[in-house]
């Protein structure tokens, strides 16, 4: 993959993945054919501010960890309202960031198989 096309990928996703694995994923991407990674594009990877207005107003019943699959702790705030507030705001400082590394890790998971 060419420079100019991963320079795109990450101009449009960037967001989505944390800025200290861009290098990384773009280091590995570079040695990856063109064919081959046409498929990133079909990965579904979660924006990060979309879950962090989804915690803002609905992670007091956990729907910001259904949504990143999470179910366990989305039980949990749930069940206790956010954990009684504890994990609800620990979420709103640390969603975004969780979101990110789950996208790195489907990426990843991506270029093992391929």
């Amino acid at each position: 993959m060419d420079s100019q096309e991963l320079d795109l990928f990450f101009e449009e996703y960037g967001s989505y993945l944390s800025a200290d694995k861009i290098m990384y994923l773009k280091d590995k991407m570079k040695m990856m054919d063109k064919k081959r990674l046409s498929g990133i594009y079909t990965l579904k990877m979660t924006n990060p501010r979309y879950v962090f207005i989804f915690s803002v107003f609905l992670g007091i019943f956990g729907v910001d960890r259904f949504l990143i699959g999470d179910t366990h702790i989305g039980l949990l705030k749930l069940l206790t309202l956010g954990g009684c507030g504890i994990l609800l705001v620990t979420d709103w400082l640390t969603i975004a960031e969780t979101v990110r590394d789950l996208n790195f890790n489907v990426i990843l998971e991506y270029l093992k198989g391929v």
